[in-house]
């Protein structure tokens, strides 16, 4: 909800990942000695694309969108996010569509749907 009242989305995205860095220099001395976790090219990359091209302007949109809601419709909306990530991997990288995955998402959506839509009155 912090981001609600910004008025730079993108600039406060970047501001949010460039104060990560400091923790590539914790992390550095374990990958050059080997003794943490392992580096490689490929894994770099992903995770550079990961950052770059999917949770930066994902973040950037999400703050623009969660000044146009309710505190109560925002928190309602986060819970899409799984079942986007489930259809983003189908979609984007080949991940197989199967039962589990559909009847998942029908089910977070249904709740999704049923916390958002306004209630009728009792006659």
């Amino acid at each position: 909800m912090l981001g609600r009242g910004s008025p730079r989305p993108l600039a406060d995205t970047a501001g949010n990942f460039a104060r990560s860095l400091p923790w590539l220099v914790v992390l550095a001395p374990l990958l050059l000695l080997g003794a943490g976790p392992h580096l490689s090219a490929g894994g770099l990359l992903f995770a550079l694309g990961s950052g770059v091209l999917a949770s930066g302007p994902g973040y950037a949109v999400w703050y623009g969108v969660v000044r146009q809601v309710s505190a109560q419709q925002a928190a309602t909306l986060q819970l899409s996010v799984p079942v986007l990530a489930g259809l983003g991997g189908v979609a984007l990288i080949g991940e197989p569509l199967s039962l589990r995955l559909l009847l998942a998402s029908v089910v977070v959506l249904g709740g999704i749907t049923l916390a958002l839509v306004p209630r009728r009155q009792a006659l």
